[in-house]
């Protein structure tokens, strides 16, 4: 996904890295927004990066967070919507249909696709804000 925030060399030492997997968006998804929820919370910490990636025939994506004292904060009311689907035309219809969940207000702050090692099987997911 990229970084969400440079951090200086000094404040290197206060990430700290959270993972979540899942084979299924569904349950992807409630995790991941309960996690962002927790982070807009306690507005601790921030992302300083983001990556997303799959492994073998589809059965697990998985969603690393890189976390900091330094990076900014996330706004209050922030998304996660996860998609998934095994072709072009099924995974860009459930890509749309996130799109579609999610409201007018919103800005797409980040997105990110992997693939199966297979190719048999593709998941994305975007992190939405609204913007200030």
């Amino acid at each position: 996904m990229g970084n969400f925030a440079v951090l200086s060399p000094e404040l290197i030492p206060s990430q700290r890295v959270v993972c979540f997997e899942s084979s299924d968006p569904g349950d992807l998804e409630a995790r991941l927004q309960v996690f962002i929820n927790e982070l807009v919370s306690a507005a601790a910490e921030g992302f300083s990066d983001v990556s997303f990636t799959g492994s073998g025939d589809g059965l697990g994506f998985m969603a690393t967070f890189h976390l900091s004292t330094g990076a900014p904060a996330l706004p209050a009311g922030t998304l996660v919507r996860v998609y998934a689907g095994s072709g072009p035309v099924e995974f860009q219809r459930n890509a749309q249909a996130a799109i579609d969940r999610t409201a007018d207000a919103y800005q797409i702050a980040n997105n990110a696709v992997a693939g199966s090692a297979t190719g048999a099987r593709w998941m994305g997911f975007f992190i939405a804000t609204i913007p200030s």
